[in-house]
């Protein structure tokens, strides 16, 4: 088994910024499971539940992060730091 950690993001940013990086970064996420309900659908005529879950638990942390930053007063900075582990599991022979 190996283990990794990639440093996504690691900095202090604007209230602008930040809202841009984790829009953006949760946007992705969104993507991703959109295409992949629309994958299971057309290959195996299923629905994707758990697909269904993650996109509206998603959207519901991007509304609360809008909120909290539309909060700030002019000149707030906001510190991000996103590590990503990464395990790799290799089947047993």
């Amino acid at each position: 088994m190996n283990e990794y950690t990639l440093t996504l993001i690691n900095g202090t940013f604007s209230m602008e910024e930040s809202q841009k990086i984790l829009m953006d970064v949760v946007a992705s996420k969104i993507q991703f499971h959109e295409k992949k309900k629309l994958s299971a659908l057309i290959k195996n005529q299923t629905l994707d539940s758990y697909s269904d879950e993650r996109i509206k638990n998603l959207k519901h942390s991007m509304d609360q992060v809008k909120s909290q930053l539309s909060r700030l007063t002019a000149g707030s900075e906001v510190t991000i730091q996103c590590d990503i582990h990464i395990k790799i599991n290799h089947p047993e022979a």
